[in-house]
């Protein structure tokens, strides 16, 4: 069966699918946003908790270490800055990853991995929702323009779906993520919070607020802007590493060559995304590192620059890359989920739908 070419917004097409004009509904593509980021939650916020706790203010381990040098004095000073050195990656390699997971378990049992996952839920199935839905509506607008797509590509392809230059797929990624990220901040804000060790003040009554008290109290103690913290770092984030995610997505499923008929593009879609996710994770950890920063450390992390000079002077260069082995597990794990379910939710199911129901008009009609 031959097959069109794939985009990397939208899931590859049958040469026997929709006229080019005809599109799935959005609610589709809401649906499947909001499948996919709940699986994604679900499974993965043990990993997106570690990554916020490995990533809090390594106050400790650099107050250690200046008090050990600090004594150091004549020949012994050099054993005792070595130790000092030695100290202080012990005491990083016992805030990462083990240590914390068993002082999670430790402190809230199994359960208190999973610390954080309302508002997370909050953020991610609107948030992934609309995601999907912007991607599909912001290629439609850009592939009007032949300055972003191949020459000779048509501005209609079955089912609607535009082929896109590298320029383009970047362009409709990055606009699409940052767009939908910063109107999700505040519920962003209380994620980090919440899976951090601080903690947000609760009434006489409550150990721990609701997710709409959590965000009024934000609200009442540092106005509106407060709720928007960390929103600059977040989009430097999210506008290359979704960009560059949708490029390396729509090279990868070239690569492993993704069919979309009856849904076997799922496990392709899922590959390609883990893949995609892991390159762009990589390239955009220092700015997770410093909006993690910035949202619980507002009075150290004041600004973008500041928060930049306060992380290398007291990490080095490796400071803008804590947690970043987690956030890549984590990442490509929700990518490949996320792609796999909106390439059998929106290929598997909504496409092979509609070409049901149209077989079904055609027969009534007495066509065919």
């Amino acid at each position: 069966m031959a097959t069109t070419a794939s985009t990397p917004l939208d899931p590859p097409v049958s040469s026997e699918a929709a006229p080019s004009k005809e599109k799935l509904p959005a609610t589709w593509h809401l649906a499947s946003g909001a499948a996919s980021g709940a699986a994604s939650v679900l499974i993965l916020q043990p990993l997106d908790l570690i990554k916020t706790r490995v990533q809090q203010e390594p106050s400790k381990t650099v107050a250690s270490t200046s008090r050990i040098a600090a004594t150091a004095g004549g020949g012994g000073a050099a054993v005792l800055q070595g130790e000092a050195v030695q100290a202080t990656r012990a005491q990083i390699a016992r805030a990462k990853i083990w240590s914390t997971t068993k002082d999670v378990v430790r402190a809230d049992g199994v359960r208190g991995l999973w610390r954080g996952t309302v508002p997370t839920l909050y953020r991610n199935v609107p948030g992934v929702s609309l995601y999907f839905l912007s991607l599909s509506r912001l290629r439609d607008f850009v592939g009007k323009s032949s300055l972003f797509r191949p020459k000779g590509a048509p501005t209609n392809s079955p089912g609607g779906k535009i082929k896109l230059t590298p320029i383009g797929d970047l362009l409709v990624g990055s606009t699409a993520r940052t767009a939908v990220g910063f109107v999700l901040t505040p519920f962003t804000l209380l994620k980090t919070i919440s899976e951090s060790t601080l903690s947000i003040p609760s009434s006489a009554t409550t150990s721990r607020p609701s997710t709409f008290t959590a965000l009024r109290t934000l609200y009442s103690t540092g106005g509106l802007r407060s709720l928007w913290r960390g929103a600059v770092p977040t989009a430097l984030r999210d506008a290359p590493g979704a960009g560059l995610f949708i490029v390396f997505y729509e090279r990868g499923r070239r690569i492993l060559g993704v069919s979309g008929d009856k849904g076997k593009g799922a496990v392709g879609g899922g590959l390609a995304g883990a893949s995609a996710s892991l390159a762009s994770t990589l390239l955009t950890t220092p700015f997770d590192v410093l909006k993690t920063r910035r949202q619980l450390f507002p009075q150290q992390y004041t600004s973008l620059w500041s928060s930049i000079a306060l992380v290398y002077r007291r990490s080095g260069l490796r400071g803008f890359w804590e947690g970043g082995g987690l956030r890549v597990v984590r990442k490509a794990g929700s990518a490949g989920i996320g792609w796999a379910v909106y390439e059998a939710v929106v290929v598997g199911l909504g496409e092979k739908r509609m070409k049901s129901q149209r077989e079904k008009a055609l027969a009534r009609s007495g066509g065919g």
